[in-house]
């Protein structure tokens, strides 16, 4: 289970057309959870030289059938390289329980004057043109039957069958 997903930072804009490859190693593991470096990686098609974009942190949660966190295998690392990398993992554990604390802490009420925002979207699909079109027009009614709400324009990333 995700239970995390932060330390998000991004290098450069990953182009449209380009390819891209997605590497992620673990960098820490704790009795339940394991932290996972994910790096992506873009290049243009004729160039295929990759160059990192975005970088981030993602911390799963190992859980059984009855949805309980169980334990994770021991990754020990192997060189320098991972030595360091555990190293920062391990220094972000005690900041991320004080502010997941603090966050805990916080009384979130309807009167809040801070700024909300609801994001709608439909996730990647493999979809024919008609397909395509009946999900345009479903996600169009999506939009308009709730109420009134500002909304931020997401693109849709669509892969056609031929």
């Amino acid at each position: 289970m995700t239970a995390y997903v932060g330390n998000v930072h991004f290098t450069r804009p990953s182009e449209s057309g380009h390819f891209v490859e997605v590497h992620a190693r673990i960098i820490y593991t704790g009795r339940t959870s394991m932290q996972v470096l994910v790096t992506v990686e873009t290049t243009d098609v004729r160039e295929r030289a990759f160059t990192p974009a975005t970088h981030c942190i993602l911390v799963f949660v190992a859980i059984d059938d009855a949805g309980k966190p169980r334990e994770v295998p021991s990754w020990q690392p192997e060189s320098d390289a991972d030595r360091t990398l555990q190293a920062n993992a391990m220094e972000r554990l005690e900041p991320r329980r004080r502010i997941q604390a603090s966050m805990r802490a916080q009384e979130y009420t309807p009167e809040s004057t801070a700024p909300r925002t609801v994001l709608r979207f439909l996730a990647a699909l493999n979809l024919t043109t008609e397909q395509d079109q009946k999900l345009d027009a479903h996600a169009r009614e999506l939009m308009v039957m709730s109420e009134p709400m500002k909304t931020m324009p997401v693109n849709l990333v669509r892969c056609h069958r031929p």
